[in-house]
């Protein structure tokens, strides 16, 4: 994959007259990828492609079911299986894993407060404190 730096440089090269060969060499690319380049004339990032999952179609079942369950990936592949789904059990847990995640409340820390004086903390020392006489 090239830039879109390296793939403009490639394109004005090519419209100054330089063969692909010479390109090919300059850029150490293959004559085939400068060539393509040069049929696009400018840069053009991949467009992703959508490739259906096994589990799409009880997407909306997993988001209502898997709360009922306690999040159990094993108990909602059985239940998929019931149902027709063909995948296995990791399929379904990587599915439940972000919903499980979005149930769970942030962690809240609680501050621990005590009045000056009450409490004291040494950390990785040793210390002798006279008290009184």
């Amino acid at each position: 994959m090239l830039s879109e730096s390296v793939v403009e440089k490639v394109v004005r090269a090519l419209a100054r007259g330089e063969t692909v060969a010479a390109v090919a060499r300059a850029f150490h690319r293959d004559r085939k990828t400068i060539r393509t380049w040069g049929r696009r004339g400018c840069y053009q990032p991949r467009a992703k492609q959508h490739v259906a999952a096994l589990l799409d179609p009880w997407r909306d079942w997993l988001a209502d079911r898997a709360p009922e369950v306690g999040y159990k990936s094993v108990v909602l592949h059985r239940e998929l299986r019931e149902q027709g789904f063909r995948g296995s059990v990791i399929i379904v847990r990587r599915a439940v894993v972000p919903l499980r995640r979005a149930a769970q409340p942030p962690a809240a820390t609680v501050r621990f407060e005590s009045p000056p004086g009450e409490q004291a903390q040494v950390d990785f020392g040793q210390v002798r404190v006279w008290i009184g006489d």
